[in-house]
Protein backbone atom coordinates (compact mmCIF):
# COMPACT_ATOMS: atom_id res chain seq x y z
CA UNK A 1 0.00 0.00 0.00
CA UNK A 2 2.84 2.00 0.70
CA UNK A 3 3.36 5.01 -1.91
CA UNK A 4 6.08 6.96 -2.87
CA UNK A 5 5.90 10.38 -0.23
CA UNK A 6 4.81 13.35 -1.60
CA UNK A 7 5.91 17.19 -0.79
CA UNK A 8 3.69 18.95 1.46
CA UNK A 9 0.99 21.79 -0.29
CA UNK A 10 0.58 24.94 1.54
CA UNK A 11 -3.36 25.61 2.15
CA UNK A 12 -5.04 29.16 2.05
CA UNK A 13 -5.96 28.69 5.46
CA UNK A 14 -2.53 28.60 6.65
CA UNK A 15 -2.57 25.06 7.40
CA UNK A 16 -0.52 22.46 4.78
CA UNK A 17 -1.73 19.35 3.42
CA UNK A 18 0.97 16.90 4.37
CA UNK A 19 1.07 13.33 2.02
CA UNK A 20 3.42 10.86 3.41
CA UNK A 21 4.34 7.44 4.92
CA UNK A 22 4.35 6.41 8.14
CA UNK A 23 7.34 5.48 9.82
CA UNK A 24 7.01 4.71 13.20
CA UNK A 25 4.67 5.95 15.75
CA UNK A 26 5.60 8.53 18.40
CA UNK A 27 4.73 6.86 21.98
CA UNK A 28 4.15 8.95 24.61
CA UNK A 29 5.91 8.14 28.57
CA UNK A 30 2.39 6.52 29.40
CA UNK A 31 2.47 3.77 26.13
CA UNK A 32 -0.11 5.78 24.30
CA UNK A 33 0.71 6.67 20.50
CA UNK A 34 0.92 10.86 20.34
CA UNK A 35 1.97 11.15 16.89
CA UNK A 36 3.69 9.42 14.21
CA UNK A 37 7.36 9.70 12.20
CA UNK A 38 6.45 10.46 8.83
CA UNK A 39 8.37 10.27 5.89
CA UNK A 40 7.37 13.64 3.32
CA UNK A 41 9.72 14.60 0.52
CA UNK A 42 12.79 12.27 1.17
CA UNK A 43 12.92 14.37 5.31
CA UNK A 44 10.89 12.84 8.24
CA UNK A 45 8.84 15.29 10.27
CA UNK A 46 7.03 14.35 13.17
CA UNK A 47 3.00 14.93 13.12
CA UNK A 48 1.42 15.12 16.55
CA UNK A 49 -1.87 14.27 17.21
CA UNK A 50 -4.41 16.46 19.04
CA UNK A 51 -5.19 14.80 22.66
CA UNK A 52 -9.17 14.43 21.72
CA UNK A 53 -8.01 12.28 18.42
CA UNK A 54 -5.03 10.46 19.55
CA UNK A 55 -7.26 7.01 19.99
CA UNK A 56 -8.93 7.69 16.38
CA UNK A 57 -5.85 8.79 14.58
CA UNK A 58 -3.08 6.14 15.72
CA UNK A 59 -5.63 3.47 14.31
CA UNK A 60 -5.51 5.40 11.07
CA UNK A 61 -2.34 5.98 10.93
CA UNK A 62 -0.46 2.54 10.83
CA UNK A 63 2.81 2.04 9.93
CA UNK A 64 3.99 1.58 6.20
CA UNK A 65 0.80 3.75 5.13
CA UNK A 66 0.71 6.34 3.20
CA UNK A 67 -1.58 9.16 4.95
CA UNK A 68 -2.33 12.68 3.38
CA UNK A 69 -3.81 14.97 6.42
CA UNK A 70 -4.03 18.63 7.29
CA UNK A 71 -1.03 19.96 9.45
CA UNK A 72 -0.46 22.93 11.34
CA UNK A 73 3.24 23.98 12.11
CA UNK A 74 4.24 23.82 15.85
CA UNK A 75 7.57 25.08 17.52
CA UNK A 76 10.44 22.51 16.97
CA UNK A 77 13.61 22.21 18.94
CA UNK A 78 14.79 19.02 17.77
CA UNK A 79 16.33 18.06 14.83
CA UNK A 80 13.19 17.54 12.71
CA UNK A 81 10.11 19.98 12.07
CA UNK A 82 7.44 18.98 13.61
CA UNK A 83 3.50 19.65 13.01
CA UNK A 84 0.01 19.49 14.79
CA UNK A 85 -2.60 17.34 13.22
CA UNK A 86 -5.43 20.11 12.00
CA UNK A 87 -8.26 18.10 13.53
CA UNK A 88 -9.42 15.31 11.43
CA UNK A 89 -9.94 17.10 8.25
CA UNK A 90 -8.15 16.44 4.89
CA UNK A 91 -8.30 17.79 1.93
CA UNK A 92 -7.93 15.55 -1.54
CA UNK A 93 -8.00 16.77 -4.97
CA UNK A 94 -7.86 15.11 -8.41
CA UNK A 95 -9.54 14.04 -11.59
CA UNK A 96 -12.62 11.38 -10.81
CA UNK A 97 -11.29 8.30 -13.02
CA UNK A 98 -15.47 6.56 -12.27
CA UNK A 99 -18.56 6.62 -10.36
CA UNK A 100 -19.17 5.09 -7.35
CA UNK A 101 -22.53 3.67 -6.53
CA UNK A 102 -24.78 2.52 -3.50
CA UNK A 103 -26.30 -0.78 -3.51
CA UNK A 104 -29.55 0.60 -5.23
CA UNK A 105 -27.72 1.99 -8.19
CA UNK A 106 -27.73 6.05 -6.71
CA UNK A 107 -24.23 7.78 -7.34
CA UNK A 108 -22.51 7.84 -3.70
CA UNK A 109 -19.02 8.91 -4.50
CA UNK A 110 -16.37 10.06 -6.97
CA UNK A 111 -13.02 8.03 -7.59
CA UNK A 112 -10.12 9.57 -8.09
CA UNK A 113 -7.17 9.13 -10.69
CA UNK A 114 -4.99 7.84 -7.59
CA UNK A 115 -7.41 5.79 -6.33
CA UNK A 116 -9.04 7.30 -3.54
CA UNK A 117 -12.59 7.18 -3.06
CA UNK A 118 -14.58 10.68 -2.17
CA UNK A 119 -17.37 9.76 -0.43
CA UNK A 120 -20.81 11.77 -0.51
CA UNK A 121 -23.68 10.10 -0.20
CA UNK A 122 -26.63 10.54 -2.63
CA UNK A 123 -28.16 13.60 -1.50
CA UNK A 124 -24.64 15.14 -1.79
CA UNK A 125 -23.74 13.64 -5.82
CA UNK A 126 -27.42 15.31 -6.63
CA UNK A 127 -26.30 18.74 -4.99
CA UNK A 128 -23.35 19.03 -7.05
CA UNK A 129 -23.14 17.18 -10.80
CA UNK A 130 -19.28 15.52 -11.01
CA UNK A 131 -18.86 13.49 -14.40
CA UNK A 132 -15.54 11.19 -15.04
CA UNK A 133 -13.03 13.49 -16.14
CA UNK A 134 -13.81 16.65 -13.35
CA UNK A 135 -11.18 18.11 -11.58
CA UNK A 136 -13.02 18.09 -8.22
CA UNK A 137 -11.31 18.73 -4.63
CA UNK A 138 -13.23 18.14 -1.24
CA UNK A 139 -12.47 18.27 2.45
CA UNK A 140 -14.06 15.56 4.99
CA UNK A 141 -12.32 12.67 7.31
CA UNK A 142 -9.88 10.63 5.65
CA UNK A 143 -10.05 6.61 6.65
CA UNK A 144 -7.62 4.42 5.06
CA UNK A 145 -9.50 1.17 4.50
CA UNK A 146 -8.22 -2.42 3.21
CA UNK A 147 -8.99 -1.79 -0.15
CA UNK A 148 -9.08 2.15 -0.28
CA UNK A 149 -8.67 5.40 1.21
CA UNK A 150 -11.92 7.46 1.50
CA UNK A 151 -12.63 10.88 2.03
CA UNK A 152 -16.21 11.20 3.77
CA UNK A 153 -16.72 14.75 2.40
CA UNK A 154 -18.23 17.69 4.17
CA UNK A 155 -17.99 19.75 0.56
CA UNK A 156 -16.92 19.09 -3.22
CA UNK A 157 -16.00 21.61 -5.20
CA UNK A 158 -15.24 21.53 -9.28
CA UNK A 159 -11.69 23.03 -10.30
CA UNK A 160 -11.00 25.11 -13.42
CA UNK A 161 -10.40 22.52 -16.06
CA UNK A 162 -11.02 19.24 -17.17
CA UNK A 163 -8.39 16.22 -17.60
CA UNK A 164 -7.77 16.21 -21.45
Amino acid sequence: MAKSAKKAKTDPHGSKLLRGRVAAHNISPHGDIEGAMIECDGKTVQVNFPRHEEADLAARFRVDDTVELLVEPHDSEGEHPVFVASGNLSRVEGVVSALNFTRHGEVNGYRLGDGKLIHVKPHGARRIKVAIGDRIAAEGVLRVGTHATVLDAEGVEKLAGRKK
